[in-house]
């Protein structure tokens, strides 16, 4: 038997809810999260909008910067790092093969071990390895030292709460910035489990069209809260990660 652990509403409909995401006005659920990742257990009111059903913190705490712990994952160096000049070789090969550049030794090594996803999303952006790639809220890099490895070559990453600027590889930076303070140009933004840290999704999304090229993508990896997660483990979803996720939209 299935036993689901999603809890009651702790307020009731709340009427005076203004959505973040779709925008409506009216009533929401109201749910306590409660921090786990650091063990703090401190609750955290969560609102579900009617309409569209995203979940939002009802009031992020006024420093978010003290659950970002110099521990949390994303900060954690890569534990592969830079790979050799021949092995890199090889991941270029594999690299060149995922993104429909076809070619022996890729195919060959495609079939030992499968190619990253980041592939098929990068050959229907159309991408090349020429292409300028920023990665927002990149932590330590790991995204982008595997981009790297496999032949990238224009390289950035900008995240608020990492310690300091980096230079992990030749055409590979890091930027402790916002994202509102970056500038440049971009074949593609890319958001992997960062968008949901954003307080002010649509700001983020204009921030995101203002560093595009003409034609460029954006590629957002995200939860989202109309989930079988969410229906079955409801304030239990380790996604929802109180109070880090800010905003957790639904797939409408």
């Amino acid at each position: 038997m299935t036993m689901t652990t999603q809890p009651p509403s702790v307020a009731g409909l709340d009427s005076g809810f203004t959505c973040k995401l779709c925008g409506s006005q009216g009533a929401c659920e109201t749910y306590v999260v409660r921090e786990m990742m650091q063990g703090l257990r401190e609750p955290f009111a969560y609102q579900r909008c009617a309409a569209c059903h995203s979940l939002q913190l009802a009031a992020p705490p006024a420093d978010l910067s003290r659950y970002y712990a110099s521990d949390y994952y994303s900060f954690h160096p890569s534990a592969k790092g830079r790979p050799p000049t021949f092995e890199r070789w090889l991941k270029h090969a594999r690299a060149r093969h995922g993104l429909g550049q076809k070619n022996l030794v890729g195919a060959l090594l495609s079939r030992f071990k499968a190619h990253w996803p980041y592939f098929d999303w990068f050959r229907r952006a159309k991408l090349s390895f020429d292409s300028h790639i920023l990665d927002v809220g990149c932590g330590s890099g790991d995204y982008l030292l595997r981009f790297w490895s496999d032949g990238f070559s224009h390289l950035t990453g900008v995240d608020p709460f990492v310690a300091s600027d980096l230079e992990l590889a030749p055409g590979l930076h890091i930027y402790k910035k916002q994202l509102s303070e970056m500038s440049g140009l971009f074949d593609c933004v890319f958001s992997s489990h960062s968008f949901e840290h954003m307080s002010e999704p649509h700001s983020s999304l204009a921030n995101f069209a203002r560093l595009l090229k003409p034609g460029g993508a954006a590629i957002i990896i995200l939860p989202v809260a109309d989930s079988f997660a969410w229906e079955e483990y409801g304030v239990n979803w380790f996604q929802i990660d109180a109070p880090r996720h800010l905003t957790i939209p639904s797939r409408a």
